[in-house]
């Protein structure tokens, strides 16, 4: 293992509610829970899926699992008893601004080298490691340059409002074989009129997986939002100390709530550069129609007919990508040349 990998973390967000998804969750699979914690594809929850998929490259004793108490039901059936002390009980809700500051805050206390790579937990991935291989090059980009925040990146296949857009600036450096974006913007959910145009010039969708270092992360909060981590800071001795964030319950929930992405990277793209995800099936699957299209694409009429496909087989706990040939494994395991 590299020496930079024995100082990398991963929190996972498993907090979200899953609003938009509820009622095709609900007439379609007869499943009433947010959908980090439905299987919609394959026999394993979305949860499952990317605490699998994190662990290519990080141990559990390194992640953290961010969730919310009103989920515990759902959680217990998805974790099992050692990953249990990976994870963050929040008190509520607050949207992923605190949801990432608050481990990012206990992590540090424990490792002040720390490098923290960011997973949402609701995602669809289908070519894993070529997936978690980009990771791994972000992670190394971030060891050279430890002021940025390196965002995955994802060729944009429509004008879709729903995502964070990264328009990649002309400026590159070419590192270890893979090309490094300077983000002339980053736009979180931008208007129909905008989405045109940022899809016309070949942006990128904001995966809102990245890799940065822990002290990095926290500078950008105390400037971009101070009074939220001055309110943090306060609470850190609960909250990493054994049990505390189970006290933390009346000043968590007076925290505001905000988005990560267009409260912290919107307004610091000169820190940020992005890495282009090339040969990745990827989608947020936020909304029914995002589902549908995906699977109508991937051939299969209904999520029932995924589960049951020769495309899918399980084994050892994981799903194997039927296409992933070991010769595009050896490929997307190498680095890419820059030309």
């Amino acid at each position: 293992m590299r020496k930079q990998y024995e100082h990398l973390w991963a929190i996972i967000l498993a907090g979200g509610d899953g609003v938009r998804m509820r009622e095709y969750l609900r007439s379609q699979r007869n499943i009433d829970c947010p959908k980090q914690f439905a299987n919609i594809i394959g026999k394993r929850s979305m949860l499952r899926h990317t605490i699998e998929r994190v662990k290519r490259i990080i141990p559990i004793q390194r992640m953290r699992i961010v969730v919310n108490v009103q989920h515990l039901k759902y959680v217990h059936a998805e974790i099992t008893k050692p990953e249990r002390k990976s994870l963050i009980v929040l008190p509520c809700n607050r949207e992923t601004a605190v949801g990432i500051l608050l481990p990012v805050i206990q992590i540090l206390a424990q490792d002040s080298s720390a490098c923290i790579t960011v997973f949402p937990s609701d995602h669809f991935v289908l070519e894993e490691q070529r997936f978690m291989n980009y990771v791994e090059r972000a992670v190394d980009f971030v060891h050279r340059s430890p002021e940025t925040v390196v965002l995955v990146g994802i060729p944009s296949k429509d004008a879709d409002t729903n995502y964070g857009w990264i328009e990649p600036s002309s400026l590159n450096l070419c590192y270890q074989g893979s090309r490094f974006y300077a983000v002339e913007r980053f736009v979180e959910k931008p208007s129909a009129e905008l989405v045109n145009v940022l899809h016309l010039k070949k942006s990128l969708w904001n995966s809102m997986v990245f890799a940065a270092q822990g002290e990095t992360l926290l500078h950008l909060y105390r400037k971009t939002i101070p009074n939220v981590y001055r309110q943090m800071e306060s609470m850190k001795q609960l909250i990493t100390s054994p049990g505390g964030i189970e006290r933390l319950d009346g000043q968590f929930t007076r925290l505001p709530s905000y988005g990560f992405s267009k409260t912290i990277l919107e307004p610091n793209t000169k820190r940020l550069r992005v890495l282009r995800a090339e040969g990745v099936s990827w989608s947020d699957w936020g909304n029914q129609s995002r589902v549908t299209s995906d699977l109508s694409k991937m051939s299969f009429e209904s999520v029932s007919e995924v589960q049951h496909s020769p495309r899918f087989c399980m084994e050892a706990n994981t799903i194997k990508e039927e296409s992933y040939s070991r010769k595009e494994r050896v490929l997307s395991s190498s680095l890419l040349v820059c030309s």
